[in-house]
């Protein structure tokens, strides 16, 4: 076999070894959907104290308890966030936990126009109880068209919790405040439950394109390969 009908497998081989790395892509992102779903479905433990780096990767979403009060005068937002198709932000707002330390809470979704706290009736003064699935930091922003956080402005385009806690004043801890059943519903009151737990998840698809394109790249190698090798003709070429 010459060496030109050895490339010819080189495409189709790069094209299956990407589909079946899309295959394992896909049993990955769902192993981690269903370790989500599982998570948020366990029954709520106290959030330990003092609570350590250690404790928030072991018990990422999974419910934990907090007593404490908040600051409303300090809270953060989040930009642009969405709750059923319409834009908002979600509310960070530093919590003093009973035992003393304070962390972070990510109360929830509101829209455009109770984005200033002004327009909000605060509903949670005092002391409260929070059941909030803890939060472990983004490495890096997601894209380079993400703008960049800006502390000053109070605004937060992605979870950058130890630069957070710095602007914030609380310890590098943070906790989505999570659906709970008990909670009367209020317009004032930010909508929890905003944590991603399902995850977009289009390995399926890369995976049936890439098998498809090694299918219809292996015919035209069979096709080119069956073809009879040319013979020159040396009967037009014979000198006399």
């Amino acid at each position: 076999m010459s060496w030109k009908r050895v490339l010819l497998f080189v495409p189709p081989a790069i094209t299956l070894t990407l589909g079946v790395w899309q295959v394992y892509r896909l049993q990955w992102k769902l192993g981690l959907i269903k370790h989500r779903e599982e998570r948020v479905q366990m029954d709520p433990v106290d959030l330990p104290y003092p609570v350590t780096e250690k404790d928030i990767t072991d018990l990422e979403f999974a419910p934990v308890w907090v007593k404490g009060t908040f600051d409303h005068s300090k809270e953060h937002l989040m930009l642009p966030r969405f709750n059923e198709g319409e834009v908002g932000a979600h509310v960070i707002t530093p919590f003093t936990r009973t035992e003393g330390e304070t962390i972070m809470i990510n109360r929830g979704w509101v829209p455009r126009t109770k984005q200033d706290r002004a327009t909000r009736t605060e509903p949670d003064v005092g002391e409260v109880t929070v059941i909030g699935l803890p939060r472990v930091s983004a490495k890096a922003k997601g894209s380079s068209f993400m703008p960049d956080n800006n502390p000053e402005k109070r605004e937060w385009y992605w979870l950058d919790i130890p630069s957070m806690a710095k602007a914030m004043g609380t310890q590098p801890v943070m906790l989505d405040a999570w659906k709970d059943k008990t909670q009367i519903a209020n317009p004032d009151r930010p909508v929890p439950g905003q944590t991603p737990i399902s995850l977009k998840n289009d390995h399926m698809q890369y995976a049936i394109t890439w098998f498809s394109l090694t299918f219809f790249l292996g015919l035209m190698c069979r096709h080119y390969i069956r073809q009879p090798p040319k013979v020159m003709n040396l009967s037009k070429s014979r000198r006399y």
